[in-house]
């Protein structure tokens, strides 16, 4: 910006972070991707681990379990990219003493002060086959013991069914509620019925991983991406721990009753067929779409300079689905859309049992089922693409780009 010499826009390019050297850099146009990392640290902001309900007066609903399924649909997903790429699914963070692999952000974290808007500083890169070490620096501590015995007592409450509160007292982990309690318990949150005994697996964890290059401070480093809400989705290493995560909600599912009959049927309601209309009919194609962000309504600069970058987005559908009511009554049903992986990286079957693990919610809607059309009713429901607003995020978009604004500009 100090080199501008008249009032034209600076389009200034997002960099590459990484190499086709690294297979894991296939991924990146995911994992680095604007908008999903933005859906993470909003939910993190909607649903904080410092939210205390004693205090606020108000309890989040289901915040346990939802902490449970936002990120089981983020590894779903995630591992449905891997197998389209021919790549081996997530392999479970569950050996701590395992040598990482090594992941380069490229990322400037920038800190919005009214008074003094400024770059905070790089985050850390971590080497390929550095392993966890203890944490014990002034801004963070925590063992890996620590870690390994909160991941056992974890693992010994899925499979019990039940937790003890900090009185001792035997919690079951029912069918309503066990899920939320749990989840609670991992994450960890002030909802945690036991935060002494059960510890921060989760947010610890994260910690560690992202201090892994410089855990007693000595280098006086900063953290990784996974210190972050709002980048942690980067790291190739966010998915793996969140696939140990998301085992231990797994195990837990193991012990709860099978699904029976009319837990699942809607007596009268009869789907004939889903299609999905596009250009082609169940085809639906996707591409790399470029957008520009502009930079100086967030960060003192002289002028208008925009940052070009991609992302993946779709031709436009709907789906078609027709269905026939035979209750000889109008019906209210809630529709949910979700789509899986048929085969797995050997190019094998994947059993539904195993299948389940890699559905994701696409959309969900409730209709009127009414009886006066019973012989073909027929819903057609368009899914728009919606624009993200950007003036509500410029300033995470800000902290999610790859850009050196002294360097470039």
């Amino acid at each position: 910006d100090r080199k501008r010499k008249d009032d034209k826009t600076i389009i200034v390019n997002a960099f590459e972070t990484g190499s086709n050297l690294d297979p894991e850099y296939r991924l990146a146009f995911f994992r680095e991707d604007i908008g999903i990392n933005v859906h993470h640290y909003h939910w993190h902001v909607v649903y904080p681990i410092t939210w205390r309900p004693d205090v606020m007066g108000k309890i989040k609903d289901r915040k346990g379990e939802l902490f449970y399924y936002m990120h089981q649909q983020m590894i779903a997903r995630y591992d449905c990219e891997r197998l389209a790429l021919e790549l081996q699914r997530v392999i479970p963070l569950q050996d701590f003493a395992e040598k990482l692999g090594g992941y380069a952000p490229h990322l400037t974290s920038f800190f919005e002060d009214p008074d003094e808007p400024r770059m905070t500083g790089d985050y850390a890169s971590r080497p390929i086959g550095l392993g966890l070490l203890d944490v014990n620096r002034s801004d963070a501590t925590v063992q890996v013991e620590e870690l390994e015995r909160w991941k056992d007592r974890i693992m010994q409450a899925a499979h019990l069914g039940a937790v003890l509160d900090k009185n001792g007292r035997v919690v079951p982990l029912t069918v309503e509620t066990g899920i939320d309690v749990l989840g609670a318990l991992i994450e960890a949150s002030y909802e945690s019925v036991n935060s002494t005994y059960y510890g921060n697996f989760h947010n610890k964890a994260h910690n560690v991983i992202s201090l892994v290059h410089d855990p007693d401070g000595r280098y006086k480093q900063n953290p990784g991406v996974m210190n972050d809400t709002a980048t942690a989705m980067r790291d190739p290493i966010f998915y793996r721990l969140h696939r140990y995560v998301d085992h231990m909600f797994t195990e837990y599912k193991k012990t709860l009753p099978s699904y029976e009959k009319r837990d699942l049927e809607f007596p009268g309601i009869i789907v004939e067929s889903v299609d999905v209309k596009a250009k082609a009919t169940n085809v639906l194609n996707t591409f790399m779409r470029e957008e520009y962000i502009e930079l100086s309504h967030r960060i003192p600069l002289k002028g208008s300079v925009q940052v070009k970058y991609q992302h993946v987005d779709h031709e436009p559908f709907s789906y078609e689905i027709k269905c026939e009511n035979k209750t000889q009554d109008q019906r209210q049903v809630m529709v949910r859309i979700f789509m899986a992986p048929v085969y797995n990286e050997m190019g094998q079957k994947i059993p539904v049992n195993e299948q389940r693990r890699f559905f994701m919610e696409l959309d969900k809607f409730q209709v009127i089922c009414t009886y006066e059309f019973k012989n073909l009713s027929k819903y057609l429901i368009v899914r728009n693409k919606t624009l993200l607003n950007k003036s509500k995020f410029y300033l995470i978009r800000i902290r999610l780009l790859n850009i050196i604004i002294e360097d470039k500009v």
